[in-house]
């Protein structure tokens, strides 16, 4: 047996055996099941038996291709706390990104929904290091790779007791890869040390502040960077959890109004979806007390827009798949709280204040820290106590994002006003370089978002000869303004509103902005797509 002495180790299952020791009635309820959080962990004792019974061992990598369940919530847990490493797959991305993440995280097993059996049937001859599949959802499903099993037919008969091992809190738990939007996905794994940490923090009011009393629904999908660190945060104080299983944005309603739900989190596509339901007003959203936003910019019009009509309180939050994930929120300080409720909204649509225990800096490109004047641009560079030290197997990308201080380089352009509040102001790639000036393209999308025609907009950087770069707007109209609204109004809405120079020099109206896996705006598909070279042609 391990001797911990002094140095008392940050593990996982210290958060779960406390969990189901002081909340053992507590309900976890995904769809049409429900069950308590000793059911729940007495599953998980199951899991990891019969993990270990097909030769899992520790540091193995267990891969899932799964939606947000009770099953997939069982792996969160059983899989890290047994010592092996939890390797949650985005669905969302290529076939051949997500054979070449298998392969480069090398899993030993690979769980699945039944709809995911096309296509790791095609993929399973080239996965070499894969010993077995799981099957879960679907129990009578046919399947062509071997070997395979049934989720609930392989626990069945395991007992509902683990000894959960005592490792080093240095141990990886979980593996992550990025989405790919700035080049291939790479691999982010987090030990247990840094999962521990990320889950202290982001559950002090600083972060979620969440607690035994709330009911969280489980938006954001659980393969995307540990789904934001809430199904951890929520198991530690109890709350009960809410699993809608494949995203349906009817269900997102029946379960808010059927559950009572008091928190959830998503990115702003979601509440933009919500908002423009045709049934939204059918249903009770009362119990929601607070709803957090992230992965994209959150307009201060959205914000008011959910207000107005749901009576919930938005609040940005920001972090990337290296930072585990969650950096920043946008919580007001007690002076704000006497502020117009517009002037609150501006502040609610700041990236935020970064969490306790992290040393984040915006500086420019000599490495020196910008004014906080609410104007300078510089990029975004963190440590901190779960912030990744390296990309997984790729020592030349390692390179490139985290300098010799340790600070992880996140290419996100941003300023930083007098409270200390960010806000990111555009991802450098994105910039727009204009006769030597530097224009953030999200301040020109959240200034033409404030329209009153615009569903969506996108400013990318258009060929200039004379300037190298100049503004082009990519307009979605709302479908009652489609044809209505031309490209000179558009831009005399912005007059006043930006400097001059900043100012689109074209608009061009599209039925839609390309989106990434993670429904966030993808400008590097739209200036592939060279938008300007079709309006020439009008």
């Amino acid at each position: 047996m391990m001797k911990y002495g002094k140095n008392f180790p940050l593990l996982m299952k210290f958060f779960l055996k406390r969990a189901v020791s002081l909340f053992p009635v507590r309900e976890i309820v995904d769809r049409s099941f429900r069950y308590t959080y000793r059911e729940a962990y007495g599953r998980m004792c199951k899991l990891a038996n019969a993990l270990e019974s097909l030769g899992v061992k520790e540091g193995d990598k267990i891969a899932t291709l799964a939606w947000n369940t009770h099953q997939h919530f069982e792996l969160y847990w059983a899989v890290p706390c047994m010592g092996a490493v939890l390797h949650p797959v985005n669905i969302r991305l290529s076939q051949n990104q997500i054979l070449n993440i298998l392969r480069h995280a090398e899993d030993k097993i690979v769980f699945l929904e039944k709809e995911f059996i096309p296509l790791i049937e095609r993929l399973s001859p080239q996965l070499e290091n894969v010993s077995a599949y799981v099957l879960m959802g679907g129990e009578n499903e046919e399947v062509r790779f071997k070997p395979s099993y049934s989720y609930e037919s392989l626990i069945e008969d395991f007992p509902p007791r683990y000894d959960w091992p005592e490792i080093s809190e240095n141990q990886p738990a979980t593996l992550g890869y990025t989405t790919g939007t700035t080049g291939e996905p790479k691999g982010v794994c987090f030990t247990q040390r840094m999962l521990f940490l990320h889950t202290l923090i982001t559950l002090t009011p600083e972060g979620f502040a969440i607690n035994r009393y709330d009911t969280i629904l489980h938006i954001v999908p659980m393969f995307h960077v540990h789904s934001w660190g809430l199904p951890y945060d929520a198991t530690v104080v109890g709350a009960k959890q809410v699993f809608p299983g494949r995203f349906k944005i009817e269900a997102l309603f029946e379960l808010i109004e059927r559950e009572k739900v008091t928190v959830t989190a998503a990115v702003p596509t979601v509440y933009i979806m919500m908002l423009e339901h045709p049934k939204a007003d059918e249903y009770d959203l009362s119990s929601l007390r607070i709803a957090f936003s992230g992965g994209a910019p959150t307009s201060p019009g959205l914000i008011k827009s959910f207000r107005e009509k749901f009576g919930v309180q938005l609040v940005t939050s920001y972090g990337l798949t290296e930072t585990c994930p969650v950096l920043t929120k946008a919580h007001l300080k007690p002076h704000m709280k006497k502020w117009p409720i517009e002037r609150m909204d501006e502040v609610y649509a700041k990236t935020g204040l970064f969490l306790p225990g992290l040393d984040l800096k915006i500086v420019d490109e000599k490495g020196k820290e910008v004014p906080r004047d609410g104007k300078t641009v510089g990029e975004i560079i963190v440590r901190g106590p779960y912030v990744a030290l390296e990309y997984f197997k790729d020592s030349e990308k390692t390179s490139e994002a985290w300098d010799e201080n340790g600070y992880f380089h996140t290419a996100d352009a941003a300023v930083m006003d007098e409270e200390g509040y960010i806000t990111i102001v555009d991802r450098y790639k994105d910039i727009i370089r204009s006769g030597g000036e530097m224009i953030p393209s999200l301040v020109i999308d959240k200034i033409i978002e404030k329209h009153p025609a615009v569903a969506s907009c996108a400013t990318i950087a258009m060929p200039h000869k004379k300037w190298g770069e100049r503004p082009l707007a990519c307009v979605v109209l709302k479908p009652e303004y489609k044809g209505r609204v031309s490209e000179e109004e558009i831009i005399s809405f912005c007059k006043g509103k930006m400097p001059k120079w900043q100012l689109p020099d074209a608009v061009v109206f599209m039925d839609e902005i390309p989106l990434t896996s993670t429904g966030k705006k993808d400008k590097r598909k739209l200036r592939t797509m060279k938008p300007w070279e079709k309006m020439k042609t009008k």
